[in-house]
C-alpha cells in the first residue's frame, strides 16, 4: 500500500514522455488498487489527480472519466471542496478531450469558481487553462484569452507541469486572437520547458503544431519540421487524436 501514490506518480510522468501506454496501464491499475486508494487516501490525494492525468495522456478517456466519477463521489460523501474541485476539473478535461464542449465548460467553470471562492491558489492556474481551451474550441477567442489576463503562478510553479499548461493556452490564445509574435513568444518558452523537463508526449503539450501555425507565413521550412516532429512524437507514443492534430497542421502546411 505505501507504493501507491509513487505507481501513480511515475505513471503520470511516464505518459507525459511518451513512454509505453502498457506500462502506464499497469502502473495505474496497481496504484488505483481497485478502488483502496481513493478510499484511504481520499480524492484530495495529489497521485489520484496524476492518474488521471495519465489516463487521458493515453487516450484512456473513458476510464479517465470513471475514475473522476469516483472522485466526485468521495469527495460529496465526505463534503470536501478540495475534493469537489478536483473531481469537477478533471472530470472536464476528460469530456473536454471527448468532444463534449457545453458539458466540460459547465464543470470547468463550477470547479473554478469554488476554487477562487476557497483560495485554492495553486489549482486556479490549471483550471483556468483548461476553461481557455474550452472556449478556444468553442470559437470564443476574446473569452479564451480573458480567462488568462489575470491568472498569476506562484514563483515555485516557475517551470512546473502547471506553468507549461498556461504558456501553451497563452500561446493558443494569442495566435487565434492573430497575434503571432506573443504566441511564438509563450510557444518557445513553453516548449524550453518542456524539453528540460522531458516532456514529450504531445497528447499532453501540443506546443509543437501550435507553434509552427505561428511561425509559418515567416518561416515555412522551420514550421513544417516543427509539425513533423510532433507527428513523429504522436506516432511513438501511438495517441491517435495526437497524430490526428499533427497531420491536421502537417497538411494546412504542405507545400502546393
Amino acid at each position: 500500500p505505501a507504493s501507491r501514490g509513487a505507481q501513480l506518480t511515475l505513471a503520470c510522468l511516464l505518459a507525459g514522455r511518451g513512454e509505453s501506454r502498457e506500462e502506464v496501464a499497469s502502473l495505474i491499475d496497481q496504484g488505483l488498487d481497485d478502488g483502496r486508494f481513493i478510499a484511504e487516501e481520499t480524492s484530495e490525494a495529489l497521485p489520484v489527480i496524476l492518474a488521471v492525468y495519465a489516463l487521458v495522456h493515453t487516450n484512456e478517456i473513458q476510464r479517465a472519466h470513471t475514475l473522476t466519477e469516483a472522485m466526485l463521489a468521495d469527495a460529496q460523501a465526505r463534503g470536501s471542496v478540495v475534493g469537489f474541485v478536483a473531481a469537477t476539473t478533471h472530470r472536464g478535461l476528460a469530456t473536454l478531450v471527448r468532444g463534449g464542449l457545453a458539458e466540460a465548460e459547465a464543470d470547468i467553470r463550477a470547479a473554478l469558481e469554488l476554487a477562487v471562492e476557497h483560495g485554492l491558489t495553486y489549482t486556479v492556474p490549471i483550471i483556468a487553462t483548461y476553461l481557455s481551451r474550452t472556449l478556444l474550441q468553442r470559437g470564443e477567442h476574446e473569452a479564451a484569452a480573458a480567462v488568462l489576463q489575470d491568472v498569476t503562478l506562484p514563483p515555485a510553479m516557475a517551470e512546473m507541469p502547471a506553468a507549461l499548461l498556461l504558456l501553451e493556452a497563452r500561446g493558443r490564445a494569442c495566435l487565434a486572437r492573430g497575434h503571432r509574435a506573443q504566441a511564438t513568444s509563450e510557444l518557445r518558452r513553453c516548449g524550453h520547458i518542456a524539453d528540460r523537463r522531458r516532456l514529450h508526449n504531445p497528447a499532453f503539450l501540443a506546443w509543437r503544431s501550435a507553434l509552427a501555425l505561428a511561425l509559418a507565413p515567416d518561416r515555412p521550412e522551420q514550421a513544417r519540421e516543427l509539425a513533423h516532429t510532433e507527428l513523429e512524437l504522436a506516432r511513438r507514443g501511438d495517441s491517435p487524436r495526437a497524430i490526428g492534430i499533427a497531420l491536421r497542421v502537417c497538411g494546412l502546411l504542405a507545400e502546393p
